[in-house]
This record gives structure tokens, sequence and C-alpha cells, in this order.
């Protein structure tokens, strides 16, 4: 928005959902979902222990309520514990689509981007890093083993200027034209091409290819690179193109799309993208659909034990029968929804 003192716009916060608040961190009851935890954990297995590693995309589908959300956090989590938090060895971004994303073009784009940026730096600056993989597990049996208390934030922020800084170096690396970097600068701020950026604004085509080039040079010496996104269908069309390119050009990301399947005609993908990914990644794995239902009535029956803190004897089994009646068990499977209710009236 325009605000006094300013010659141009200035960058305006709103407050965060309860999901976008939420986004990343560990549910203490959390149940179920093994099968596509291990699913995940064993892709980013592949990525960082193949002689020939191949990036991998995954879109997670669901109603909503299905706990979507929380089943990629906690697969998240897992992935850090078995490689660790070294920058060398793991970059993990995170990021909430919102309706307001596909009205500015490379808007959650930015986002990541930014993230990296800030990542690269770190790696940069830190000279006590360890090389090569050692630590990761070979093992082709992943166990889902406790998850650690650690902090459940993104990456850290990296300030304006030295984004610009590093933003400039890149643009020389990649021999980006003269005053393209300024360009760049605005929309990383989500304000679009700008008065003071100089010189004619580039094309589409071309922020394309350098945000692509960008994000690749700065993760290129990174084992594995994740990139989760939650309610993709509000990502705009190209951040889309962005992230086409970066899957095919990359070898080490694995590229998580949360959606809710009522709004699955909303996804922006373009149509030959779809039909690249179903007739050639599809068959060879790099391109993995997940669908997730209810909870089933054994998940149920822990999550009641571990809400209320019992053992599988002290259950009372008319409590949860009763539990599985209110819940619709009866006639239909379990949904997130559900749980919290449940979670509500045990307690």
């Amino acid at each position: 928005m325009k605000a006094k003192g300013y010659a141009e716009p200035v960058p305006i916060f709103e407050p965060l959902s309860p999901l976008e608040r939420s986004w990343g961190r560990i549910q203490p009851n959390f149940v179920g979902r093994e099968p596509q935890i291990k699913a995940l954990m064993g892709m980013a297995r592949d990525i960082v222990s193949s002689d020939e590693p191949h990036s991998r995309l995954v879109f997670v589908a669901s109603q909503s309520g299905m706990g979507k959300s929380t089943m990629v956090a906690h697969a998240i989590e897992h992935v850090r514990n078995f490689i660790g938090d070294d920058t060398r060895r793991l970059v993990i971004t995170k990021h909430v689509g919102k309706e307001s994303n596909s009205l500015l073009p490379f808007c959650m784009f930015r986002d990541i981007l930014l993230d990296v940026l800030a990542n690269f730096a770190a790696s940069t600056d830190d000279k006590s890093h360890a090389s090569g993989v050692s630590g990761f597990t070979s093992s082709h049996s992943i166990s889902l083993h406790s998850l650690s208390c650690r902090s459940q934030g993104s990456s850290t922020a990296l300030s304006l200027a030295k984004s610009e800084e590093l933003l400039k170096v890149l643009c020389r690396e990649l021999a980006a034209p003269s005053g393209f970097v300024d360009h760049v600068l605005h929309y990383l701020s989500g304000k679009g091409a700008g008065k003071s950026a100089v010189g004619k604004a580039p094309s589409m085509k071309a922020m394309v290819s350098f945000m692509t080039r960008a994000f690749r040079r700065c993760t290129q010496e990174t084992k594995l690179v994740v990139v989760a996104l939650d309610d993709v269908q509000y990502i705009d069309e190209m951040t889309w193109k962005v992230l086409r390119q970066v899957f095919e050009g990359c070898d080490n990301l694995l590229l998580i799309c949360a959606f809710d399947l009522s709004r699955s005609r909303d996804l922006k993908v373009e149509s030959d993208f779809w039909h690249v990914l179903n007739k050639k990644y599809r068959p060879a794995g790099h391109f993995v659909p997940m669908e997730l239902g209810g909870l089933g009535k054994e998940e149920i029956t822990v999550m009641t034990m571990k809400t209320l803190g019992l053992q599988r004897e002290e259950l009372s089994p008319d409590l949860l029968n009763e539990i599985l009646i209110q819940s619709g068990m009866s006639k239909k499977r379990m949904t997130v929804v559900d749980v919290v209710n449940v979670e509500s009236m045990v307690s």
C-alpha cells in the first residue's frame, strides 16, 4: 500500500490463519497414515542414496478435514530426523496457499525462493558443516520412530538487503541483463514490476527461467530439497511454470503438493504438464498421486487411548462403542473433523 513518507508502495501484513500458524507443527495425538509417511520417507531416502537420483512430485489429495496437512508435516519431520539439519544435506521450505496468491505472478514461488536464499546464505556462512551423506539410513525398512520436540518453524528469514545482495551475485553469475535484479526484487516483494526497476521489464518467460536457475544454483550442493505446499489450488500459473521447470531440471527435489479434492478443478497446472506427468513420470515412479481416506476403527481406538492416556485394557468397550456411534463410524470412515469432535467429547 502507499504510505506517507515512502516513494514506493510498502508491504503490509495480515494475520495468519490457524492452518498457516500450525503448518509444520507436530500433533501429539496423531495416528495413522503410516503407509503414506513411509512412502514419502522412502522417496527422500532414494533421492539422497541413489547414484542416479530423480526428483519426485507428490500430489496429496483428500476431502477437507482428512488430515493431509498434518500427515505431510509428520512425514517431513521424520525425513528431517533421519537426514539431519545440515543445510548442505537438507533444505525444507513449507508454505500454505491463499486465495490472494493467484492474483500476482510468482506469488507463491517468491516465498520458496526467499527460503532457499536464506538456506544458501546459511550454508555459505557456516564453514564447519560436514560434507558427504554419512549418517543417512540406507535401510529399506524405515521405522516411524518418535519425533523430536525441536522447533517446527520454517527457514531462517532473510532481510531484504541480504536478499538483494545475494540476488545481485546470482544475476552476475547467471549472466542476467543489467537491471534485471530490480525487477526480480519487485516480484519478490509481492508488488510486481515497479517504477523504480531499471530498464525494460523482462518477459514472463525470462522471469521463469531466472527463478528456476536461481533455485537450482542455490540448491545444487544440497542432497535433498523438500518443498511442501498446502492448498495448491490457490497457486498462480507462473509459479506452476517455475515448479515444473524446477521439478524437471533438478535431481534432488521432493515436491509435495496438497489440495482439497473438491477444489481440484481450480488447479492451474497446464494440460500438457498433466499429460507428461501421467504418461512419463508416473510410470517411472517420479510422479506419485496420493488420496487420503478416513480413519479406521483401530486408528480411532489408538487416538482415544492417546487422548485419555489409557492402556488398551483400560479402555471401556462401552465408551469406545459410544465414540464410534457418535462419530458415525457405523456408516462411514472417520474424518479428522470427527476426530477433533471426539477428542472434545472424551476430554
